[in-house]
């Protein structure tokens, strides 16, 4: 009776809970509790059951099954229970209180190993997942952009426009900081020149306006000149710069450049400070190819000359050249040049132009005596010197010694002696080159050395040079060849001796030790009478230790005769690559004895470097030239 009171009750409270999902879950449960204890008893009178109120005091007994659409049964009401008068005397039942509708129950957590785990939420099937973003590449360290080059100097562009004149002698030269510039005309008043100068600093800045050349002041411009921080920079000077009232040499108030272009050629003072013009300008043609200008010393009242300025029809080819000469290899025949000669000083002043006009020959060399010069070295040794010495055929025994080439045909010693030896080395050191013979003219001559000029041969420029050593009485030649083609050129060289002998020449000694010259024999002495006779003891060097150049040597009467043929003669093969130069060093010496040749002999069993006396007045580049010496 007890468990239908209860279905019944439970039954009217799901219906009332059922709004409340939660609530009825739990009722739910409850009423399968109390479902499977009555199940178990029967229909038990056991008054020990009793319902628990929930919090909100419903009685949690049944909970409904989800998705049950069955309608629940209502219930059946029970009759009353009467006594025998008929009377009932079973109390009505307890009303159950409804819960309140503003405080719904608390649902029942259940126990948290009770909660499935809660499922993983995939995406829609018609939403495809977000793709996951890939890690972003490693983004390439921004270059950080490198300092500025520090600017150090500027290269600046002086645009000058001078004040009008006419002449074909005009100069402009710039004074910018210690640098001293000649600028470069361009069109009319026009002209340009550039210089390097520290940036960011200030220079002071001269112009000035020549004629003759730069003997005669026209007109200056003085300032400064400031550089920025940049490579690069302009300065202009316009005419209405210039100054040219302040010069006026003759001092008749009449500026120089007023006066010249009125038409008038004033008598110019002389330029205060400046050297005087050097004297005795003469000229010397070798050829329609080549000639020599000559002069003496300039002087100055307040300075010392210190070179000159030459220049050929307006052009200049010399800057403070110091010397008395010059060999000019650059003309033409039957063609008429000017030149113009200037002295300069330590201020950098210019004297007035010495002037000799030349008409070149025709383009074959001058005949006549040869040129000639006496060099003197230690021992009082004299070396006369020539460029007319010729053979009637080569080197040979059959040839003999000749003059009649004239100047320029051939380069050599035409006698040698002691002051107490003579008459050694007639026409000694020549040289043929692919069977063509060593000439050039005499260029210039010291005391001590002669220089000739440059003669083309087998597609070289061949030059020599013949110094007398200053403490022993030995000749140096040195010649050199210069191979200004695009291929290695390949030449046979004869060098050739006669000995000056009058009879009875004999070999004294060799580099070797014996008696006999040959091949591998450096250097030989030979002498032509008993040792102290009238006539030198000489040795002869063709190559140093260890030489690379290929070596065939002949001796005795082999070479052309010249009062005799005792000579030497010895063949060099010799290989001159493109651009390059390459050069043989060359020895004659003279003693009084024999036992002397043989002390001057054994200098040249080493090779002589710079700070030997064998190559004084040479540098160390004309030494690696060398082929016939361990350079």
């Amino acid at each position: 009776m007890k468990i239908q009171l209860l279905t019944r009750l439970v039954s009217e409270r799901i219906s009332e809970l059922a709004p409340d999902t939660t609530r009825t879950t739990s009722i739910l449960a409850m009423s399968l509790l109390l479902a499977a204890c009555g199940s178990s008893g029967g229909d038990s009178n056991d008054s020990s059951a009793t319902t628990q109120p929930s919090d909100n005091g419903s009685s949690t007994i049944g909970v409904p099954i989800e998705n049950d659409t069955t309608p629940p049964t209502a219930p059946t009401p029970t009759p009353p229970t009467s006594d025998d008068g008929g009377n009932d005397t079973t109390p009505p039942a307890q009303p159950v209180d409804p819960p309140v509708s503003d405080q719904p129950a608390a649902p029942v957590e259940p126990p948290a190993t009770d909660q499935p785990a809660a499922p993983v939420q995939t995406p829609a099937p018609d939403q495809p997942s977000a793709p996951v973003e890939p890690p972003a590449p490693d983004q390439p360290a921004v270059p950080v952009e490198p300092p500025a080059p520090v600017v150090t100097s500027t290269r600046v562009t002086f645009d000058i426009t001078v004040p009008v004149y006419v002449s074909d002698e005009l100069q402009l030269d710039v004074f910018s900081g210690d640098n001293e510039l000649q600028a470069a005309w361009v069109v009319d008043e026009t002209w340009t020149v550039s210089d390097t100068l520290p940036a960011n600093s200030v220079s002071e800045l001269r112009v000035v306006f020549y004629d003759h050349f730069g003997s005669t002041t026209l007109a200056t411009y003085d300032s400064s000149v400031e550089t920025a921080g940049q490579t690069t920079q302009n300065f202009t000077v316009s005419a209405d710069e210039f100054d040219s009232a302040v010069w006026d040499n003759d001092d008749d108030g009449v500026s120089n450049l007023d006066e010249l272009n009125a038409g008038t050629d004033p008598d110019f003072a002389e330029i205060v400070g400046a050297p005087n013009e050097p004297p005795g300008l003469t000229s010397v043609q070798y050829s329609g190819f080549d000639l020599e200008l000559f002069w003496s010393r300039g002087t100055d009242d307040d300075g010392v000359v210190i070179g000159y300025d030459i220049f050929r029809d307006d052009e200049q080819i010399t800057d403070r050249l110091d010397a008395l000469s010059f060999y000019d290899g650059s003309v033409q025949p039957e063609t008429d040049y000017t030149y113009d000669i200037y002295s300069v000083d330590n201020d950098g002043l210019r004297s007035r132009a010495a002037t000799l006009l030349i008409t070149t020959p025709e383009d074959t060399p001058v005949n006549g005596p040869a040129n000639g010069a006496t060099l003197t070295g230690g021992g009082n040794a004299s070396w006369f010197i020539s460029d007319g010495l010729t053979t009637s055929s080569g080197t040979g025994p059959s040839s003999s010694c000749s003059f009649s080439g004239g100047a320029g045909s051939g380069v050599g010693i035409q006698d040698s002696r002691l002051p107490n030896n003579g008459d050694a080395f007639d026409f000694g050191s020549l040289m043929w080159v692919n069977g063509v013979q060593v000439g050039g003219f005499l260029r210039s001559a010291t005391a001590s050395t002669s220089n000739f000029a440059s003669v083309p041969i087998a597609n070289l420029q061949v030059h020599t040079e013949l110094h007398a050593i200053s403490s022993l009485p030995v000749l140096r030649n040195l010649t050199s060849f210069t191979n200004d083609t695009s291929e290695d050129v390949f030449v046979v060289i004869n060098w050739t001796s006669n000995f000056g002998a009058d009879g009875g020449n004999r070999v004294i000694t060799t580099s070797s030790g014996d008696n006999t010259f040959a091949a591998n024999d450096r250097w030989a002495i030979t002498d032509d009478a008993s040792d102290g006779g009238r006539d030198p003891a000489n040795t002869t060097v063709f190559y140093g230790p260890d030489s690379p150049v290929s070596m065939s040597v002949f001796t005795n009467t082999s070479v052309f005769n010249c009062a005799g043929s005792e000579g030497l003669t010895a063949r060099i093969d010799v290989t001159i690559p493109a651009g390059e130069t390459r050069a043989l060093m060359l020895f004659h010496g003279m003693s009084t004895t024999q036992d002397n040749a043989r002390s001057l002999a054994s200098m040249f069993d080493d090779t002589p470097t710079l700070a030997s006396p064998l190559t004084e007045g040479l540098t160390e580049a004309q030494l690696l030239d060398v082929v016939n010496s361990n350079y």
